[in-house]
C-alpha cells in the first residue's frame, strides 16, 4: 500500500474570512440589532407570502364549492318543480296545512 502524502495546514487565513470573525471589540451592538430586525422582517414577509398563498388557495375552494351549491340548489328546485307537476298529473292534492290535512282525516274515521 503506497504511503499518503502529509497535506500541508496552511494557516493563511483569507482577509474576507478575517473581517467575517467577530470578536467583543469589533461588535456594534447598534448594528447588530438592526440586522436582526432585518433578518425578523424577512422572515415575517416570507410568513405573509405564505399566508397568501394559502388564503387564496381557500378562497378557490370556497368559489368552487359555492358553485356547487348552487349547481345542487338548482336540481333541488327542478326536483320539486317536477314533483309538483307529477303530482298533479296524477290528480293528488297536496294539503297546504296542517288543519286542513287533520280536518279530511277527521272526516274519514270509521264509524
Amino acid at each position: 500500500m503506497p504511503k499518503r502524502k502529509k497535506v500541508e495546514v496552511v494557516d493563511n487565513v483569507p482577509e474576507t474570512a478575517q473581517q467575517q470573525i467577530i470578536s467583543p471589540d469589533s461588535i456594534d451592538l447598534h448594528e447588530l440589532v438592526t440586522r436582526l430586525k432585518e433578518f425578523e422582517n424577512k422572515v415575517l414577509l416570507e410568513r405573509l407570502k405564505v399566508i397568501e398563498r394559502s388564503l387564496s388557495l381557500i378562497y378557490a375552494k370556497q368559489l368552487q364549492t359555492y358553485k356547487q351549491v348552487e349547481e345542487l340548489t338548482a336540481r333541488v328546485e327542478a326536483l320539486h318543480v317536477s314533483h309538483d307537476e307529477l303530482m298533479n298529473n296524477l290528480g293528488v292534492t297536496e294539503y297546504s296545512s296542517d288543519d286542513e290535512y287533520q280536518n279530511n282525516k277527521d272526516e274519514k274515521k270509521w264509524n
